[in-house]
């Protein structure tokens, strides 16, 4: 890898943390998650399925009327991620 492709890279995270965190903010609009928790998402799963996770998060998140804690959000959105994972793996299988 050159320092040129490393800078590309990084500049695509960057690109989707910063497109991640403002969906998050206005789907779930509380408990922001820190940029890490969007790496670490993004080192497991596709840009696609985070963007999954983090919309059924803000569903559940209305349904609950805000009661969910900056936890349980966090929680919520990793189950939903690894469950669709798993769903789909198993579709390949």
């Amino acid at each position: 890898m050159t320092a040129e492709q490393l800078n590309q890279e990084m500049h695509q995270r960057s690109e989707s943390t910063t497109a991640l965190l403002t969906l998050w903010a206005r789907t779930v609009g509380a408990h922001v998650p820190a940029e890490q928790q969007i790496g670490v998402w993004l080192d497991l799963h596709p840009f696609e399925r985070v963007v999954f996770g983090i919309r059924e998060t803000g569903r559940k998140f209305l349904r609950c009327n805000g009661t969910m804690t900056a936890e349980h959000t966090i929680r919520f959105c990793s189950s939903v991620m690894n469950s669709a994972k798993t769903r789909q793996e198993a579709v390949a299988a």
